[in-house]
């Protein structure tokens, strides 16, 4: 089964093509985690590692990449999805959703996975409440996690 056969009709502004990291750091994230998570690693090397290790894919609005869903294999069975949204995606909330769903099951079946985990911000509630709103639960607080000592979730679609 292929991503396309999972996809809903998307608004003609919106289009998923291959993921490359250059679209990952064109991506403008303005918030105070995403910045604290650029100053603390190489983004760069953290975005071409992580397409390298798993699968991605990048939504384009207009034209431009606005969103990246990507999902790296953690072991047979068990791979950690990933997200990054730029602002203005959050504008289509509804395609945003879909795709996500979409995408969350293409790697369960593609993967042949028995898990999908993924982590989330404990000071986003936005976030933690999309990440239920795709399907995933949480499981447990990791302390100190972040990249600046911040508290993330893990949370799971089992």
């Amino acid at each position: 089964m292929s991503l396309d056969e999972l996809l809903p009709d998307l608004p003609p502004q919106i289009a998923l093509v291959p993921f490359n990291p250059v679209h990952a750091l064109n991506i403008r994230i303005g918030d105070a985690a995403s910045i604290a998570m650029r100053e603390n690693l190489n983004f760069a090397d953290l975005m071409a590692a992580q397409a390298a290790s798993g699968h991605a894919i990048t939504v384009l609005l207009h034209g431009t990449p606005a969103a990246c869903f990507g999902s790296v294999s953690i072991w047979k069975g068990l791979e950690e999805m990933w997200c990054l949204l730029e602002e203005r995606a959050r504008k289509y909330p509804m395609a945003m959703t879909k795709i996500a769903i979409a995408y969350r099951d293409y790697r369960v079946i593609a993967g042949n996975l028995r898990r999908l985990q993924l982590n989330v911000r404990c000071s986003d509630q936005r976030a933690f409440r999309w990440a239920k709103a795709i399907g995933f639960e949480p499981e447990a607080k990791m302390r100190r996690y972040g990249p600046d000592g911040s508290d993330f979730y893990l949370m799971s679609r089992v």
